[in-house]
């Protein structure tokens, strides 16, 4: 009942404030899939030394094409942001307050509410260091689609889709310290405790098969998550430097895997699966250049000895969690022409190191999107995806994004995923759906 009043009460004061300062929120020119593009958050835009509140109302509709009765999801959602600049300190809050009913039409018990503080920070810029502290979404990698080396934060179980938009990560409690000189840098990033991705809930549109089997037969056990402040930490390193032009990167990263494993295990009911998360290590190397009007950019990481499944039956008598070399990289290029249409693709390949894992020693595809300007480029509207190779599935997004003006955006498409029932994106061939989004920002 109190979040429902609190929810209320952040509905009537978000309309409100939009009237009393009404900032258009600038697009932001970059790599497509990491950030959405027709809705960009108010703190990626540069604002003059004082308070500044910003925000917005959304309405995110998605109906499954081939089970109305059970739509995948029906978010109306309210986001505050507010950033305080003095010199060079800044101040960043935002919160937002969310209700799905979908997930009323969905198989068990959820709770459609949501909402709370998402991100709080201080970051201190001068000419040679940058020190941020609090919680935010860090991003590592120069990938449009597909990042090997972002893996500082966890993914949002309850909105997962994308091609790895900015809004489908969630903040993490961190510090970063930055030392530049020249065209180098050098950041040290540090995280107290390790986040990791939440299971999908139980009757989700996006649980995996094999996880819905164990849940109805009863043997799922707890979830041995990491949650002991600087005993379960997180840190890593990146150098970066321009060099004949060329932005290139070099990373190191010690954390825990953020898709959970399952470990089989015996109990007086007999067997279990316990979801864990075991610590890896990971090298990486990115690199990006323009030409004009198209960019050259590609990653590659090294992750020894990382955690995968290797069995969940236990008439295998083997080990559930194994380790093996796994090697990952991605390709890409882009053009955009006049301005006005774009053409990026993103060639990527993972391949391990054992023959016994419950899924594919090797596993490649591409993310794509072919799009273009219309009405004085109020109207985005275009093709993109992800497509693996050897039956493991495809994505395909047909989207129209339409700026109607300053304060109103809204996007509309359809989502089709193909593929194998055991393949990578075979998993969820029955959530094809169209969608509808309206937001009014402040």
């Amino acid at each position: 009942m109190r979040r429902f009043t609190v929810f209320r009460l952040i509905c009537l004061i978000v309309p409100l404030l939009g009237y009393i300062r009404a900032e258009a929120n600038e697009t932001v020119a970059g790599d497509p899939f990491a950030v959405e593009t027709a809705f960009t958050s108010m703190n990626t835009v540069a604002k003059p030394d004082g308070f500044h509140l910003s925000g917005f109302v959304e309405s995110r509709n998605q109906l499954a094409t081939g089970h109305f009765d059970r739509p995948i999801s029906l978010r109306q959602k309210v986001q505050i942001e507010g950033v305080r600049r003095w010199r060079g300190l800044s101040a960043f809050i935002s919160a937002d307050a969310s209700w799905d009913g979908a997930m009323n039409t969905w198989p068990g018990e959820h709770d459609p509410w949501r909402g709370g503080l998402r991100e709080a920070y201080l970051t201190f810029d001068t000419n040679n260091f940058d020190v941020f502290v609090g919680r935010k979404v860090h991003r590592w990698g120069a990938g449009d689609g597909v990042n090997p080396m972002d893996i500082i934060n966890p993914l949002d179980s309850k909105d997962p889709l994308a091609s790895g938009r900015a809004d489908n990560r969630l903040p993490v409690a961190l510090a970063s310290l930055t030392f530049s000189i020249g065209k180098m840098s050098f950041e040290g990033v540090f995280a107290p405790r390790a986040e990791v991705n939440d299971t999908p809930e139980y009757g989700s549109p996006w649980e995996p098969r094999s996880l819905h089997e164990i849940r109805a037969s009863g043997a799922a056990g707890d979830e041995e998550k990491p949650n002991q402040w600087f005993g379960d930490a997180e840190f890593g390193g990146r150098f970066f430097a321009t060099i004949s032009g060329w932005d290139v990167a070099l990373m190191v990263f010690r954390g825990f895997v953020d898709t959970p494993l399952f470990d089989i295990g015996a109990s007086p009911g007999g067997l279990t699966f316990t979801a864990v998360h075991p610590r890896f290590s990971a090298y990486g190397l990115s690199f990006a250049k323009g030409f004009g009007n198209q960019t050259w950019r590609g990653e590659a990481a090294f992750k020894p000895d990382y955690p995968i499944q290797i069995s969940t039956d236990p008439a295998d008598y083997a080990p559930s969690v194994g380790e093996a070399d796994l090697w990952q990289g991605v390709l890409g290029w882009d053009c955009d022409i006049d301005g006005k249409y774009y053409l990026n693709v993103q060639m990527f390949t993972d391949q391990q190191s054992r023959d016994d894992a419950a899924g594919k020693r090797r596993w490649s595809g591409l993310a794509y999107e072919i799009s273009g300007l219309w009405r004085l480029d109020a109207l985005k509207a275009g093709l993109r995806g992800k497509l693996y190779a050897a039956g493991d599935g495809a994505l395909t997004e047909l989207f129209f994004d339409y700026d109607v003006n300053d304060r109103w955006k809204t996007s509309v498409g359809l989502m089709i995923w193909r593929g194998e029932a055991n393949g990578v994106l075979g998993e969820y061939d029955d959530n094809d759906f169209f969608y509808l989004t309206l937001r009014r920002v402040f």
